[in-house]
């Protein structure tokens, strides 16, 4: 899985899968472990999709948890200023 995060080329669609992924498991009610999230959140900031990943955390598709929020607060506010603030709400 994450041979194929660092192929270039791919990351729109495997931004879309990791969402899907995530959505399919909330619907059915099964646990998402942070790992998950950690990778989308990384494919994001890696690609400067700083955007996406400000809905993404304002409509709650990724579950509070320290390594989350850690990595938010790892991102520069330059780049995605909200960050910080989701990161400690």
């Amino acid at each position: 899985f994450c041979a194929v995060l660092e192929e270039p080329g791919h990351e729109r669609y495997m931004v879309a899968v990791l969402v899907e992924y995530v959505r399919l498991l909330n619907v059915h009610r099964i646990v998402v472990e942070h790992f998950i999230f950690e990778c989308l959140i990384a494919l994001l900031v890696k690609n400067g999709w700083y955007t996406q990943l400000q809905m993404i955390l304002q409509y709650h598709c990724v579950d509070d948890s320290m390594p989350v929020a850690f990595q938010l607060m790892s991102i520069s506010p330059a780049h995605c200023p909200a960050a910080h603030q989701l990161a400690l709400d």
